[in-house]
């Protein structure tokens, strides 16, 4: 007798930061929604399901939560209508860490089960990551934990977290930041 699996209702969110080439028949943001959608039914053995409703913001920032779709999306995980957030990549969701610490603290809020980002691992993707997980600010560290099934992913953060310390003396944020 097989497991009873639930159903699990799961928002793709997808953004631009300008308005070019949205007018195209196959956009960016199709692209983006294409590929979170085969992510979804690859996981359809665990209940994911793909909600209808579209959250795509063309031709808005990350850089600012004032976005009409990502405000929908926040008010729909608040009304408990989204189970998992999925993305293709995180700086889609936001660019800002004090942004992403925000949209973190309203999903654990109101229990959303997971955000999923598709964009297989790279050098950008990395990057990104090493600015999210480590912030230096008034000689300490601020380290954000972000769950990760990939122990390779982990270890590689670590040790580049690592190298930048060694490297750049408290204080040194124009160093990491640029």
């Amino acid at each position: 007798m097989g497991r009873s699996v639930p159903k699990l209702r799961c928002a793709i969110y997808t953004r631009k930061s300008s308005e070019e080439g949205l007018e195209q028949e196959f956009n960016s943001l199709h692209a983006q929604r294409e590929a979170c959608g085969a992510y979804i039914a690859s996981q359809r053995h665990e209940g994911w399901t793909t909600l209808t409703d579209l959250f795509d913001d063309g031709g808005f920032s990350g850089g600012t939560l004032e976005r009409p779709a990502l405000e929908q999306l926040l008010t729909d995980i608040k009304a408990n209508k989204i189970d998992v957030v999925v993305v293709y990549k995180i700086d889609r969701l936001t660019r800002s860490l004090f942004d992403f610490a925000k949209i973190v603290e309203i999903f654990d809020a109101h229990d959303l089960m997971n955000l999923h980002k598709v964009l297989p691992k790279t050098v950008c993707c990395q990057r990104l990551m090493n600015r999210l997980l480590g912030v230096h600010r008034g000689g300490f560290w601020l380290i954000v934990t972000l769950e990760s099934e990939d122990e390779t992913q982990i270890r590689t953060t670590r040790h580049s977290l690592r190298q930048t310390c060694q490297r750049h003396p408290p204080g040194d944020a124009q160093a990491l930041f640029g």
